[in-house]
């Protein structure tokens, strides 16, 4: 009976089957290099809709570099457009729900318990801007102000004989 028993350590070989996956992984990364880089603003609606289909054919999870790898721009660059006003640049709601779509699908992954816990933590804090705590600032609120009808009544009636100014709920 020949020997069935695989060859090598148990450490060498999860690291042959990682290697594989890697160069897996890149087969599916590379092709996003080479597709045209959008100009007009419909050019980025046909380039996000490719992206994310081509997501969908290869059972890749979509993300913000390999987004950018398909607009041809960096990491910064993608923010930087996220932060324009939608009024001088179309592209910009475009790249905002392309982000969008990428968030929800982590936090889904997150929430399903299908993400490390950290790495859901870590990338819906740093690129979908959730935060662990909410500050809220409490303003000091002199409560021996007037209210703005005693400081009308103080300005323009009082000169005027026996009138009254009343506050209504």
């Amino acid at each position: 009976m020949p020997n069935t028993k695989p060859k090598g350590t148990k450490q060498q070989r999860t690291l042959i089957t990682q290697d594989k996956k890697n160069a897996a992984i890149l087969n599916d990364i590379l092709p996003l290099f080479q597709h045209d880089i959008p100009i007009t603003p419909e050019d980025y609606y046909k380039a996000t809709d490719d992206y994310f289909s081509y997501c969908v054919q290869h059972d890749m999870r979509p993300g913000i570099e390999s987004l950018c790898a398909v607009y041809g721009i960096n990491k910064q660059t993608f923010f930087d457009i996220m932060e324009r006003d939608i009024e001088f640049d179309a592209r910009v709601n475009i790249v905002r729900k392309a982000h969008q779509t990428i968030m929800a699908y982590y936090e889904q992954l997150n929430i399903n318990g299908k993400l490390n816990p950290s790495m859901g933590i870590f990338l819906l804090t740093n690129w979908g801007d959730y935060r662990d705590m909410r500050y809220v600032e409490r303003k000091n609120i002199n409560t021996e102000a007037k209210s703005p009808l005693k400081k009308l009544e103080e300005k323009y009636i009082k000169d005027l004989p026996d009138a009254e100014f009343k506050e209504v709920d």
